[in-house]
Formats: C-alpha cells, structure tokens, sequence
C-alpha cells in the first residue's frame, strides 16, 4: 500500500477525529461569517463509477464525500489529500469515474484547485472527455 492509500484508508478512529475537526472548523468559521455551505449534488449522481480493471491501483476519495454544482466541487481537506496532483500533465490512465486535482493560475496569477475526471465520451468511442469544477475545501 502506498502512502496515499494508507492515508486515504485511515482507520475509523481517525475518520471520525476528522469529522469532529471539521465539525469544529465549521463551528469556528459560522462565528467569523465565514462559512462556506455546498450548495449541490452527491458527486456519486456526477462521476461515473470508476470500475476499469486498472482502476483497482488508483487509490481517490469515495464520490458520495464530494458535492458538486455547476462549476464548484466542495471536498473536505482529507478527501482534497487523497486526490493525485497533475498540474502539469494528465494521468495515463485514461478511464471513465478517475479523479485528480490540478493547480492553475489565472491571468493576475491567482491559484485555483481543480476537481478533474473522466467520463465516456457521447461524441467519439472508446474515448473519455475531462470534466472539471473548481474545489472549495470545506
């Protein structure tokens, strides 16, 4: 197993510190008028299941843990952690339900985080399209 997976396949003890921590994040941040609320749909209703044999050594986050909308993908910071950085290049495994983050900046050179995956293409077969929406880590 390697260190992703190990910490994408925390132990249920830290699963649920991680839930009382973000519940604790979330609490401080009502009080500074800060708190940012997923407004959206289970991820498990938008990425497809990533069921290609190959998918079986891609270690990512569960779907039903990220909520998306038109063009954000709220995630909890363990989640964003289990997500494989390609910022500068795409996975070569190409297959439909596989997730990834990228960095980009903008033109006043901000940086913004990006959800990625793939999905099956409508227009050509055998292909996948890259869908993508900007992360907020809740």
């Amino acid at each position: 197993m390697n260190d992703l997976s190990k910490k994408c396949a925390g132990s249920a003890k830290n699963q649920q510190n991680d839930q009382k921590n973000t519940a604790e994040n979330r609490l401080h941040a009502s009080e500074h008028d800060c708190l940012v609320k997923p407004v959206g749909i289970s991820g498990e209703k938008v990425i497809p299941v990533m069921d290609h044999p190959l998918g079986r050594a891609w270690s990512q986050p569960k779907r039903q843990d990220i909520i998306i909308n038109a063009t954000q993908a709220f995630i909890s910071a363990r989640s964003f952690n289990c997500l494989h950085n390609y910022s500068h290049s795409l996975p070569s495994g190409v297959y439909s339900g596989k997730m990834w983050k990228q960095l980009t900046r903008d033109k006043s050179q901000v940086e913004h985080w990006w959800l990625c995956w793939f999905v099956d293409s409508t227009v050509y077969p055998n292909s996948c399209t890259t869908n993508r929406r900007k992360i907020v880590i809740l």
